[in-house]
């Protein structure tokens, strides 16, 4: 019995370290140790100048930069913080950034203690662009929301898919105040090309799929600090406050006999973890079967790998996580065409052929289809949009603001998007 519970033991071992050695062979980090310990020179380190205006920002008690706000409320917190925005304008200069991580011995407590943060400051800065909008100086205004972009692609950079969907999130600060202006102003072409040239385009894939070795590299560290090598760990009282020494050799015993299949948990985890890495390479949207197959993969496991179930949950939907801002930054080109259009011939155009003309240059296609978005006009506005994740066109309907069902977000509308 016990030859065979240690050749079932090696061959589990065997496994493991076969994916082990297969992420090694393509460069990507294995532990989350080697992720943080990539660091930049202070003198050449945006996000401490990011952490320093987060710092200096100064809010009224409870403010939560309500777009409906007062004005008057508005311009007082602009008034009060003219140092974040050079602190910020600073922070965009330089080249590299790397947010500090809090580690310990414990991989769940390692974290990026700025996100909140991060996202508090893109919205000083949306404050700051819709105030010069409102004096109509649009070239500080679309600079401003650049840097909103430049803000999200730096946080997503970062070290795991928290990170990104952070970004994600702050991206869509600056989509919304793009929309927002360009549903409110008229500028010429050479004004929309101006403007447009100051908003940087983001490599979502790239940030994506970043943010997923990285996150594979921290379930790795996890798991292990959770479950392998359970068996040998010493359980302290502060842990099991409760446990008398029976209990304690008892749960060891456990361990030590389910030890092979912990091993397997993990290899069927490092495998899926494959699939998801190949998808997130693919170029454009992802399939239309991934989380089927996702699904399918998962159902398909055996039952003692609870630890697979419970990582790869996470990732059936992820993707729309990726997909749904590059599709707005798509959109975003497509619409400062049809803004400009607008102010020089009177009307929308009736086909997006037209604008495309008109502008001078592609539009980029629907990563959904690879084909052009779908558009219409009316006298005074225009619905343009993409057929989504499901492929199919549902005639571009909007949804209530403020009322969002996710569960029915089919059609990505410009202007119209989950927050």
């Amino acid at each position: 019995m016990a030859i065979g519970y240690g050749a079932w033991d090696f061959y589990a071992s065997r496994l493991v370290k076969r994916e082990y050695t297969r992420i090694r062979e393509k460069g990507a980090p294995l532990y989350f140790s080697e992720v943080i310990r990539n660091t930049v020179p202070d003198q050449d380190n945006a996000a401490l100048l990011y952490i320093q205006a987060s710092q200096e920002l100064k809010l009224p008690a409870g403010y939560a930069f309500q777009i409906t706000a007062p004005q008057s409320e508005k311009a007082a917190i602009i008034r009060d913080n003219p140092k974040v925005m050079q602190l910020i304008e600073r922070a965009s200069a330089l080249s590299q950034c790397r947010f500090p991580v809090e580690s310990g011995a414990d991989p769940n407590t390692w974290l990026n203690p700025y996100l909140t943060k991060s996202r508090e400051l893109a919205r000083f800065i949306r404050l700051n662009a819709y105030d010069n909008a409102r004096r109509k100086d649009y070239d500080k205004a679309f600079q401003q929301i650049g840097f909103i972009y430049q803000l999200a692609e730096r946080v997503g950079n970062g070290d795991t898919l928290i990170d990104f969907l952070v970004a994600r999130a702050i991206y869509s600060m600056g989509i919304h105040t793009a929309s927002t202006i360009l549903h409110k102003e008229r500028f010429t072409k050479a004004q929309a090309q101006k403007y447009f040239s100051l908003l940087p385009a983001l490599d979502w894939h790239a940030l994506f799929l970043h943010s997923l070795r990285n996150e594979r590299a921290f379930t790795i560290s996890s798991y292990t600090y959770n479950l392998a090598d359970i068996w040998n760990r010493r359980i302290s009282e502060d842990e099991l406050p409760d446990w008398d020494d029976t209990e304690d050799k008892e749960f060891k015993h456990r361990g030590f006999l389910t030890r092979p299949l912990l091993k397997l948990d993990e290899m069927y985890a490092l495998r899926l973890w494959t699939k998801v890495l190949l998808a997130a390479q693919k170029p454009g949207a992802i399939d239309t079967d991934y989380e089927k197959q996702l699904e399918e993969n998962l159902d398909q496991l055996p039952l003692y790998a609870k630890g697979t179930r419970n990582i790869h949950e996470t990732f059936v939907r992820v993707f729309t996580n990726r997909d749904y801002p590059e599709t707005s930054q798509y959109q975003q080109e497509i619409a400062f065409a049809l803004n400009a259009y607008k102010t020089e011939q009177g009307t929308y155009p009736s086909t997006l052929a037209q604008a495309e003309q008109f502008w001078g240059s592609k539009f980029p296609l629907d990563p959904y289809t690879n084909r052009p978005f779908l558009y219409r006009a009316d006298k005074d506005n225009f619905t343009l949009y993409s057929v989504g994740i499901d492929r199919v066109d549902n005639g571009g309907i909007k949804q209530p603001e403020g009322k969002w069902d996710f569960s029915k977000i089919n059609d990505l509308i410009w202007g119209n998007y989950p927050p």
